[in-house]
């Protein structure tokens, strides 16, 4: 690719390159797996895999002792529908992004650079190599992990997006799901004639679901339910349907409904939803400036929600919690809990309400999730609450030597005020210290922004940087 030419290290770079053209969505690795086996085995180094698809190479060095390389395959893909492959990397100034999709640095830029690592070291140092899929949706690869060969006591998950930084904690988190049955009837026919409009709102931040929690953006789905609670004071209006969010694990930042209503009162809707507008303008101002409201004409549904239950169903989405929940109190610009209003579908007689939880306790976890659990009560008989098991959150030692190799490897490559941190999202460092409790483990990384959405991009100069602080860190660790 043209994003790609000269740039340094060309190894790793390449590497990234040919993993834009594989599909990588969460269930969908299987190509990109085959195909760092296959380099790795036509290098010579060994390969495992688990039943889960997990991937660990290791190669055959004897210098020191063997250092873990961690990196996921899997990635966001947005949009969801008609995914572009392979994906269309564009070169701006210091930056790779996407023309109009994520790009998947996260984390194919830490697959790339493990990549390069074994090919520049592994012949004289022993590196493991561990490939994990479906992280983007639970830590699946991580959470049922058998890998039986790795050997390292010291494990780097390259999974950070934050040059200058060690993390050592992470939340732990899961998902959870209110359905309600729908009671659904014909649509009325007006004296006048019918519209059925799209209604659709988009252009917002959205953002990664943990990183990205703290700002005070909107969330789409919220402001849609917002507007359409808000037009029945207006309009005497059937829902059809609602549609919102993308995965579990990112902001919405686009949703859209199906209304019907009867013609006549075409002039009352334009009006009252200028109103909303304005109102949603007002509320989120410079925070959200890219605000698209979009109405378009669509076909007649052939069934409608009773009033009653799209009361209930509208309700239901403005009392799922979203955004912050509690701050540290001894940090109280950190966040401890959070949620993230995800994704609302209807389909047929279902509707399906999905939140992504985060915490750094089990028992908050716990008590957000028991909120939940009661809004599905209160929702009546129709409503169903479930959730998934919960992946750990991590808490490292803060002063281990890995730690302080990594914070001086770091002074070293130009960032003398790095710094030790917790972040408000989930790392297969919480999965996999439970299932290797004897090795140490720390996630670096370098600059990407916007990871989740159509705005994500990586430093050129931050993984150039990071390439050198790592191989400064992987020096010391095999005289250390």
């Amino acid at each position: 690719m043209e994003a790609f030419a000269d740039l340094q290290p060309s190894a790793l770079w390449a590497h990234f390159a040919r993993l834009c053209a594989l599909p990588r969505g969460a269930g969908q690795e299987s190509a990109a797996i085959d195909a760092i086996d296959a380099w790795a085995q036509d290098r010579g180094f060994s390969t495992e895999r688990d039943p889960a698809g997990n991937l660990l190479v290791t190669t055959p060095g004897t210098k020191g002792a063997p250092i873990a390389l961690q990196a996921h395959v899997d990635m966001v893909c947005v949009p969801e529908q008609s995914f572009p492959l392979p994906i269309p990397v564009v070169k701006r100034d210091d930056w790779l992004h996407a023309s109009s999709s994520t790009l998947g640095a996260d984390n194919g830029i830490g697959v790339a650079i493990a990549m390069a690592a074994a090919e520049t070291l592994g012949h004289d140092h022993p590196l493991d190599l561990l490939f994990t899929v479906g992280e983007e949706v639970g830590l699946i690869g991580a959470m049922n992990c058998t890998i039986t060969g790795l050997r390292a006591k010291r494990l780097i998950n390259l999974d950070a997006e934050e040059p200058g930084s060690v993390t050592v904690a992470c939340a732990g988190g899961g998902e959870e799901s209110l359905t309600l049955t729908l009671d659904r009837m014909p649509p009325h026919r007006a004296p006048g004639g019918d519209l059925t409009l799209q209604l659709s709102v988009s252009g917002l931040q959205g953002g990664h679901s943990g990183l990205d929690i703290a700002r005070s953006g909107a969330n789409a789905i919220q402001i849609l339910a917002q507007a359409l609670w808000r037009l029945r004071d207006h309009v005497a209006y059937g829902l059809a349907s609602v549609r919102g969010g993308s995965a579990d694990n990112v902001i919405p930042n686009e949703a859209e409904a199906v209304l019907v209503f009867g013609a006549a009162d075409d002039r009352d809707f334009a009006a009252a939803l200028e109103q909303i507008k304005a109102q949603v303008a007002q509320r989120y101002g410079a925070l959200e400036p890219n605000i698209q409201w979009c109405v378009e004409s669509t076909a007649t549904p052939s069934t409608i929600m009773r009033t009653q239950c799209r009361d209930r169903l509208l309700n239901l989405i403005l009392a799922t919690p979203h955004g912050p929940q509690a701050r540290f109190p001894q940090q109280p610009t950190d966040i401890a809990t959070s949620a993230n209003l995800a994704i609302v579908r209807t389909e047929g007689d279902l509707a399906t309400v999905l939140i992504s939880s985060r915490a750094a306790s089990t028992q908050a976890l716990f008590d957000l999730r028991e909120r939940v659990r009661a809004l599905a009560v209160l929702a009546g008989p129709n409503a169903s609450f479930r959730s998934t098991d919960p992946y750990p959150g991590w808490d490292g030692a803060w002063d281990a030597p890995l730690v302080n190799a990594a914070i001086a490897a770091w002074n070293e490559a130009g960032y003398p005020e790095a710094t030790r941190q917790r972040i408000h999202a989930g790392l297969e460092c919480g999965a996999l210290s439970a299932r290797f409790p004897d090795v140490e483990m720390i996630s670096v990384g370098p600059r990407i922004l916007g990871a989740h959405t159509t705005s994500e991009k990586v430093s050129i100069t931050s993984v150039q940087e990071f390439w050198r602080f790592l191989l400064s860190l992987l020096a010391t660790l095999r005289t250390g």
